[in-house]
């Protein structure tokens, strides 16, 4: 066997040893940290039902501790309240927002309606002083809300028979 051979298996063996030993180490590593990891869940469980178990009490040896819990529970409900408040806030914001758009609506509507109207007067169509519907202008009721119109005809006839009367 000559020197290279030798200096070769030297190399692959102290290489498959580092290997297996880091593989081994970071196998305990890895355990380690899971078993610190449930002894930390352990520990918030154990704190979490002394807090529980002995909060109210005064001459408790965590009672300074126990103070700036039930301090910061308060501080919690406190928030939690401006919290409520400015959500009904915003609701009513919202609201008085869905109320403006509704009016907004209503009133290009109404204009719309309007601007129908205009364009039916000027077509020749009567408008009902009723219910502003437009009509066919020989229409002697409106045919939506069945209101009588006052035909003009008749109103001329009626203020010419007057006349000739005299």
């Amino acid at each position: 066997m000559g020197i290279f051979d030798r200096v070769k298996e030297v190399i692959t063996v102290d290489i498959s040893e580092k290997i297996s030993y880091g593989n081994s180490i970071r196998k305990l590593s890895g355990e380690i940290n899971a078993n610190e990891s449930a002894v930390k869940t352990l520990i918030n469980q154990v704190g979490i039902r002394c807090v529980e178990n002995h909060i109210d009490e005064p001459d408790s040896e965590y009672a300074d501790l126990f103070s700036k819990i039930l301090e910061l529970r308060q501080s919690n409900c406190n928030l939690a309240e401006q919290i409520q408040i400015l959500k009904e806030q915003q609701a009513e914001e919202e609201e008085k927002r869905r109320q403006q758009r509704e009016e907004m609506r209503l009133a290009k509507q109404q204009k719309d309606n309007e601007k129908m109207q205009v364009s039916s007067v000027e077509q020749n169509h009567k408008i009902c002083r009723h219910c502003g519907k437009p009509n066919d202008d020989d229409a002697a009721f409106c045919v939506h809300c069945g209101n009588p119109f006052m035909n003009e005809t008749t109103k001329e006839a009626d203020a010419k028979e007057d006349t000739d009367v005299l």
